[in-house]
Protein backbone atom coordinates (compact mmCIF):
# COMPACT_ATOMS: atom_id res chain seq x y z
CA UNK A 1 0.00 0.00 0.00
CA UNK A 2 1.13 3.45 -0.59
CA UNK A 3 0.17 6.83 0.72
CA UNK A 4 1.25 10.08 0.91
CA UNK A 5 1.50 11.97 4.29
CA UNK A 6 -1.32 10.87 5.93
CA UNK A 7 -4.38 8.63 4.24
CA UNK A 8 -7.35 10.84 3.12
CA UNK A 9 -9.99 8.11 4.01
CA UNK A 10 -10.79 7.53 7.58
CA UNK A 11 -10.54 3.68 6.79
CA UNK A 12 -7.19 4.57 6.28
CA UNK A 13 -6.52 5.30 10.18
CA UNK A 14 -6.75 1.48 10.78
CA UNK A 15 -3.70 0.26 8.32
CA UNK A 16 -1.27 -1.69 9.89
CA UNK A 17 1.53 0.09 8.17
CA UNK A 18 0.51 3.54 9.41
CA UNK A 19 1.12 2.52 12.78
CA UNK A 20 4.48 0.61 12.18
CA UNK A 21 7.37 1.86 14.68
CA UNK A 22 10.07 1.56 11.43
CA UNK A 23 7.31 3.75 9.47
CA UNK A 24 6.07 6.04 12.03
CA UNK A 25 8.04 9.50 12.28
CA UNK A 26 7.42 10.24 15.96
CA UNK A 27 11.08 10.45 16.61
CA UNK A 28 12.15 13.17 14.29
CA UNK A 29 8.84 15.13 15.64
CA UNK A 30 10.12 14.74 19.61
CA UNK A 31 8.70 11.56 20.34
CA UNK A 32 5.18 12.85 20.19
CA UNK A 33 2.60 10.13 18.67
CA UNK A 34 2.47 11.88 14.79
CA UNK A 35 -0.29 9.40 13.83
CA UNK A 36 -2.32 9.61 17.31
CA UNK A 37 -1.88 13.12 16.06
CA UNK A 38 -3.14 13.45 13.03
CA UNK A 39 -5.77 10.43 13.88
CA UNK A 40 -7.54 12.81 16.02
CA UNK A 41 -7.34 16.21 14.38
CA UNK A 42 -9.27 14.20 10.98
CA UNK A 43 -11.90 13.85 13.42
CA UNK A 44 -12.49 17.57 13.45
CA UNK A 45 -12.98 17.82 9.57
CA UNK A 46 -16.35 18.09 8.29
CA UNK A 47 -17.57 15.41 5.74
CA UNK A 48 -19.23 18.08 3.87
CA UNK A 49 -16.31 20.41 3.14
CA UNK A 50 -16.07 20.71 -0.97
CA UNK A 51 -13.23 22.37 -2.20
CA UNK A 52 -13.37 25.14 -4.66
CA UNK A 53 -13.20 24.32 -8.14
CA UNK A 54 -10.66 27.10 -8.67
CA UNK A 55 -8.34 25.52 -6.00
CA UNK A 56 -5.33 23.51 -8.23
CA UNK A 57 -4.98 27.49 -9.02
CA UNK A 58 -5.25 28.69 -5.88
CA UNK A 59 -2.61 26.19 -4.55
CA UNK A 60 -0.23 26.54 -7.31
CA UNK A 61 -0.55 30.49 -7.22
CA UNK A 62 -0.02 30.40 -3.52
CA UNK A 63 3.28 27.82 -3.91
CA UNK A 64 4.42 31.17 -6.51
CA UNK A 65 3.48 34.19 -4.07
CA UNK A 66 5.70 32.41 -1.27
CA UNK A 67 8.83 31.48 -3.07
CA UNK A 68 8.46 35.31 -4.02
CA UNK A 69 8.09 35.96 -0.32
CA UNK A 70 10.91 33.64 0.60
CA UNK A 71 13.26 34.59 -2.23
CA UNK A 72 12.93 38.44 -0.87
CA UNK A 73 10.62 39.86 -4.07
CA UNK A 74 7.86 40.69 -2.40
CA UNK A 75 6.90 41.55 1.11
CA UNK A 76 4.26 39.30 3.38
CA UNK A 77 1.17 41.65 2.02
CA UNK A 78 2.55 41.87 -1.17
CA UNK A 79 2.36 38.34 -1.35
CA UNK A 80 -0.93 37.64 0.27
CA UNK A 81 -2.41 40.91 -1.80
CA UNK A 82 -1.00 39.57 -5.15
CA UNK A 83 -2.24 35.77 -3.94
CA UNK A 84 -6.06 36.92 -3.82
CA UNK A 85 -6.15 39.02 -6.47
CA UNK A 86 -4.83 36.67 -9.31
CA UNK A 87 -7.01 33.71 -7.52
CA UNK A 88 -9.87 36.45 -7.59
CA UNK A 89 -9.69 37.09 -11.60
CA UNK A 90 -8.74 33.54 -12.17
CA UNK A 91 -12.25 32.42 -10.27
CA UNK A 92 -14.39 35.72 -11.97
CA UNK A 93 -12.77 34.68 -15.52
CA UNK A 94 -14.27 30.98 -15.05
CA UNK A 95 -17.25 32.74 -14.87
CA UNK A 96 -17.65 32.51 -10.68
CA UNK A 97 -18.87 35.66 -9.04
CA UNK A 98 -16.61 36.48 -6.36
CA UNK A 99 -15.12 39.18 -4.17
CA UNK A 100 -12.52 39.73 -1.73
CA UNK A 101 -12.29 40.84 1.48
Amino acid sequence: MQFGIFPVALSGLADPDLNAPDKNPSKFFGGQNLVQLYSDASNGVSVDFVWAPWFAFANDNYNKQIDALFTGKMTPKQALDAWQNECLKNAKDDGYDVKGQ
